[in-house]
């Protein structure tokens, strides 16, 4: 995977780390907005995003106790 793949991964992570209903293409193909799953695990999120045409997948954790 090259670096400017990465980044725009990185990028998409963080946007939708501070706001999960945000519209963001998928830096993969370009095609669609990701889609975004949260689940709970007690003071922790898991943020899954996934994209349903390329298949590109990220997922990040978001502690809630050091909010």
């Amino acid at each position: 995977m090259n670096n400017g793949i990465v980044n725009k991964r990185i990028e998409a992570a963080k946007i939708l780390a501070m706001n999960s209903i945000e519209n963001v293409i998928c830096p993969e193909c370009h095609q669609i907005f990701l889609k975004v799953q949260d689940v709970a695990i007690n003071l922790i999120i898991e943020r899954h995003l996934s994209c349903d045409i390329c298949g590109a997948y990220n997922a990040l954790r978001i502690n809630l106790s050091k909010k």
